[in-house]
């Protein structure tokens, strides 16, 4: 039980955390955010741009809605993306394919900016499994996505849960460095108090397969905002895979669904 609630507390310090954007940017007033998304799902798929406004007020951001933005792959696709709302644009006959490269345009304020990513292999999720720790009297649930990470060295994962209708922004990213050929055994535990899985509660997680580059990005912004304001670490912006002075991610992934009802 000792070594249990060991490694349970030590998951919590290292495993992930909230993904809040303006924490820890640099002249905000200058920053361009750009998110895209393009997976092996059906589309549409979707980008969002806006500019970070202040760096001291949470979520303040001003919605971009002049832009126009391009999304072509390695084998001709092309297409125009519409603005749906302001800041949110969609893909209109684009689809994601397993192995191709994708590549972006956004043309707004005069400038272009632009990004390439390429959707990796897929690496099944066979299925999600609850595990339970009793803490105090209390039972704490958490999810492990179980899954066979290859032999092949090289793969990277991300995982997004959503707990009845809330969305956990717990950032978890795993690679196979330390479980390579191996069956995953890790949950996924929220570092977020008020978020916790609970009897009869409804989890969805997505396992996602993505590439060193997303995975970089991802553990960046994890350390900054679990780490950087409190653990005297100097703060700088996650290296995105836009060009130019811009922040945000062109995020090429496979996807893949599972659910449980958590009964006991």
């Amino acid at each position: 039980m000792k070594l249990k609630l060991f490694l349970f507390i030590s998951i919590i310090v290292s495993f992930g955390c909230q993904k809040v954007l303006n924490i820890n940017i640099k002249n905000p007033n200058a920053k361009i955010v750009i998110d895209g998304v393009i997976t092996d799902g059906m589309g549409p798929y979707f980008v969002t741009v806006s500019r970070a406004t202040d760096i001291n007020l949470a979520a303040q951001y001003s919605i971009k809605d002049n832009a126009k933005i391009y999304i072509w792959d390695d084998f001709g696709q092309r297409d125009t993306l519409i603005k749906i709302k302001n800041g949110v644009y969609q893909t209109v006959a684009l689809r994601g394919i397993i192995g191709r490269t994708y590549h972006i345009e956004v043309h707004i304020d005069n400038k272009i900016y632009t990004a390439s990513n390429k959707i990796p292999n897929k690496i099944n999720l066979d299925q999600i499994e609850l595990d339970s720790l009793s803490f105090n009297g209390i039972n704490i649930y958490s999810i492990i996505p179980k899954f066979t990470d290859p032999l092949s060295t090289g793969n990277f994962y991300r995982f997004v849960q959503k707990i009845n209708d809330t969305l956990d922004n717990t950032i978890y990213l795993l690679s196979d460095n330390t479980n390579n050929g191996l069956v995953n055994k890790t949950p996924l535990i929220s570092i977020n108090a008020a978020i916790r899985i609970k009897r009869n509660d409804s989890v969805r997680v997505e396992m996602q397969c993505i590439n060193k580059e997303e995975f970089e990005y991802f553990s960046t912004l994890s350390q900054q905002t679990n780490f950087g304001i409190n653990a005297n670490t100097a703060p700088s912006n996650p290296k995105t895979n836009f060009n130019g002075d811009v922040l945000g991610f062109f995020s090429c992934h496979s996807s893949e669904f599972k659910s449980i009802r958590v009964l006991k």
